[in-house]
């Protein structure tokens, strides 16, 4: 009952916030949501209060209205061709998806058995491993010709996560300083979806060249035995200046590689001050910086890696390169962007 309650509060708050979009957070936070006589409980409170709680809960629910919000558009699209050609959606479907359909070759089928390493004879599964590539190439093809239909059509998606203000305090960062898009993650160099996921941030700066700055938060989790001091090392290799050659040097090294000896060789191989950073290591310099990451991560409702902080908005886990790009986009073609955009370029010109 009380995990109900939880979610109840959540869905409240979030769908305030949506309905209202983000120009009426200041307005909604002062919102009272319970009285006690004559005190009254404010969303600011609960936010102050309880942050991680409801972070979590907004954002499970944001991603169940995100699912749900993806298969309605997904409809709207396919019975609005259908319209258009003058057709049944069942014809549309038919035509552009279910006459593609081809069945794997017998020989293509048995390799796919044999990948599988079951234990069942070939011939006694045969139609159901045929019914489950041919339905794995029917959705494939289906969410293709959905993706073209939305190529054509102008797609707004107005549904935002939950949204945290984050400061960036001493995080290292890398990017242009009044780039519109601050994207700050929390993350931990033993993370398999951490490693996963870095070589898209990496192409996402590459796409939006000065037009996003990416801060680093270290939260090492307890499950990962090198987590901890290998954030200590990235720290003390950001004494020197070099975090980030020293960042991108650990999610290269293999994850059972990062043993203090080896965090070491790799200072050594960036041409450190392998004094200071050994001394800087060996003396747990770092490990109060990356405790205040962890903590404040924890208070913000972070509670896995990687977490992200998009302009504020909370995204978590191996989260897709097309997923982060369409949250950039739209966060660029957003008005509050594009006022604050046209500001600086006029600011610039003037000076």
């Amino acid at each position: 009952m009380k995990y109900k309650a939880t979610i109840l509060v959540a869905g409240i708050i979030f769908w305030g916030l949506v309905s209202t979009g983000a120009a009426q957070e200041a307005k909604d936070n002062s919102r009272v949501l319970a009285e006690i006589g004559n005190q009254k409980i404010t969303l600011n409170e609960l936010r102050q209060k309880e942050p991680a709680r409801l972070l979590n809960g907004e954002y499970e629910l944001y991603l169940a209205l995100n699912d749900s919000l993806q298969k309605v558009v997904d409809q709207h699209l396919l019975e609005n061709e259908a319209h258009k050609q003058n057709i049944t959606v069942t014809e549309l479907y038919d035509r552009n998806v279910k006459s593609k359909i081809k069945a794997p070759s017998e020989a293509d089928l048995k390799l796919y058995y044999d990948t599988m390493g079951g234990s069942q004879p070939f011939d006694s599964i045969r139609q159901k491993l045929l019914d489950r590539v041919l339905k794995a190439q029917e959705q494939k093809l289906l969410m293709n010709y959905v993706a073209s239909l939305r190529a054509k059509e102008h797609v707004q998606v107005l549904l935002k996560p939950p949204r945290e203000q984050v400061a960036l305090g001493k995080a290292p960062v890398i990017g242009e300083k009044d780039a519109p898009i601050t994207i700050i993650e929390f993350a931990d160099f033993e993370c398999p979806y951490c490693r996963q996921v870095e070589p898209d941030l990496q192409k996402l700066q590459q796409d939006f060249p000065g037009k996003l700055k990416l801060a680093y938060k270290d939260f090492p989790l307890p499950s990962h035995p090198h987590a901890q001091k290998a954030a200590e090392a990235a720290f003390c290799a950001g004494e020197q200046g070099q975090f980030w050659p020293y960042h991108d040097r650990l999610y290269k090294q293999d994850p059972d590689e990062l043993e203090v000896r080896q965090l070491k060789e790799i200072a050594a191989s960036l041409k450190l001050d392998t004094a200071h950073f050994n001394q800087c290591l060996d003396s747990g310099q770092a490990t109060e910086a990356v405790k205040r990451d962890a903590e404040e991560g924890a208070r913000l409702g972070v509670n896995g890696t990687p977490s992200f902080f998009i302009n504020g908005y909370f995204l978590s886990g191996a989260v897709q390169y097309d997923t982060l790009r369409d949250f950039v986009e739209e966060e660029l073609a957003s008005p509050s962007q594009q006022a604050s955009i046209s500001g600086n370029v006029v600011a610039n010109s003037t000076k």
